[in-house]
This record gives C-alpha cells, sequence and structure tokens, in this order.
C-alpha cells in the first residue's frame, strides 16, 4: 500500500509534481509476528498487524532516503514515459540524477510492507498498541533488517505501534477521496 503524509490519491500525487516522471518510494516492513486485537477492521484484513520498524534501508535503519534495492525502495514510472530509458522495480541510482526524477522521502510517502501476506503466522503475539524492542530477527521475520540495523544502546531495535494505520485503510477503503 502507498502511503502518504497529506490524505490524496496516488493520481493526485503525481499531478502535484508535473516536473517528476520517476519516483522512488522507500518503504515501512511491519511484521505479522504480533498483532493487536482489533474490533473493526477497515476491510484489508491487516489492522492487526499494525507494528513497524519504520523507515527500513540496508545502508541505514531508520534513513528516509532509501534507493535502489540497497533501500529496499521501489518505483513509479508514469505511462506517459515509458519505456523510460531503464529502470529496475527497486530503480538505479544513475536514474535519481536525471532532472525528472526524485527519491521520495519516506515521511512524505512511502510504501507499506507486509511479507508473505498470504501465509502469515496464525499465532501471533498479542501485544498492547505500545512499542516494544527486540534483539533478533527471529523476533519479527522482516527482511533480517536486525542484522544491519541502527540497535540502541542495549542492542535493540524498537517497533512502532502504526497509530494511524487503520485510519490510512479507512481512507484507502474509501476510494482515497479526501473530504
Amino acid at each position: 500500500y502507498l502511503w502518504f503524509r497529506d490524505k490524496m490519491s496516488v493520481k493526485t500525487f503525481v499531478r502535484q509534481r508535473p516536473q517528476y516522471n520517476y519516483f522512488s518510494f522507500g518503504k515501512w516492513s511491519y511484521t505479522q509476528m504480533h498483532a493487536v486485537l482489533v474490533n473493526n477492521d477497515s476491510g484489508f484484513d491487516l489492522d492487526h498487524w499494525a507494528f513497524t520498524g519504520g523507515s527500513f534501508c540496508n545502508r541505514e535503519y531508520g534513513n528516509t532516503q532509501c534507493p535502489t534495492y540497497k533501500g529496499r525502495c521501489k518505483i513509479l514510472v508514469k505511462p506517459s514515459v515509458y519505456p523510460y530509458p531503464s529502470f529496475q522495480l527497486h530503480g538505479l541510482v544513475e536514474n535519481l540524477k536525471a532532472k525528472d526524477a526524485i527519491q521520495v522521502d519516506t515521511s512524505e510517502a512511502h510504501l507499506k510492507e507486509w511479507r508473505a501476506v498470504l501465509v502469515w503466522n496464525q499465532n501471533p503475539t498479542i501485544r498492547e498498541a505500545t512499542d516494544f524492542s527486540v534483539s533478533s530477527n527471529d523476533q519479527v521475520g522482516i527482511h533480517k533488517n536486525l542484522m544491519i540495523a541502527h540497535k540502541l544502546v542495549n542492542g535493540k531495535v524498537v517497533f512502532h505501534y502504526d497509530h494511524d494505520l487503520q485510519e490510512w485503510f479507512r481512507f484507502v477503503a474509501s476510494g482515497a477521496s479526501a473530504k
């Protein structure tokens, strides 16, 4: 799912940036090994998987600028310029040097990712809607990010409860129409 800081559709986001044809989005990965109880799901069946380590980048955990496969980003190219000279799913650094390309800061827009959604953990740890920390990738199962993550002094990484996730899903389910 593509998230925007301001409630808008993908079309609106792209139209507000007419100078760009190539967009590179970083991502937030969510764990499916920890969940919260949700009484009223938005319809995507993902509301209870609301714990994330935030922005993920192989070079620096928490970085908001994560280009190419090393940052696990994905790209969007305007259909009107396809085929773009060259691109890959995770993007190419040389493309980001072009005047019509942008690496979107993850605080402005990012992809929300749930690894292996169709085969999630059937027995997650049920938690309160508060942050928690882990010390090994086996505890969260997200792209082995704890092996490269910036860790706290105690050697752990904090996973945050995304308080805005359900509201975002409801917005998307409504057709992404801002009121």
